[in-house]
C-alpha cells in the first residue's frame, strides 16, 4: 500500500520514487490500514544513485531487503 502511495504522489508532484521502502515494526497492534508512522521528503542535486548511496546506503544501516 505505501509503495503504490508514494508512486502515485510522485507521479501528482513532479518528483521522482527512487523504490526505496522503509518500514517500522509497531509495537503494538494497528487496527486501521494506511496508518503514517513518517515520511522523508528530501530535494537533492545528486543523481538518485548517487542520493540513495550517500544517504541510504552506506553499509551502516541494520536493513534486509524485502
Amino acid at each position: 500500500m505505501a509503495e503504490a502511495e508514494a508512486k502515485a504522489y510522485a507521479a501528482a508532484n513532479d518528483v521522482e520514487f527512487l523504490n526505496l521502502c522503509q518500514s517500522y515494526a509497531m509495537p503494538d497492534e494497528v487496527s486501521a490500514s494506511g496508518i503514517e508512522v513518517f515520511s522523508l521528503l528530501r530535494n537533492s542535486a545528486l543523481k538518485p544513485g548517487d542520493y540513495l548511496r550517500h544517504h541510504f546506503i552506506t553499509g551502516d544501516a541494520r536493513q534486509l531487503e524485502a
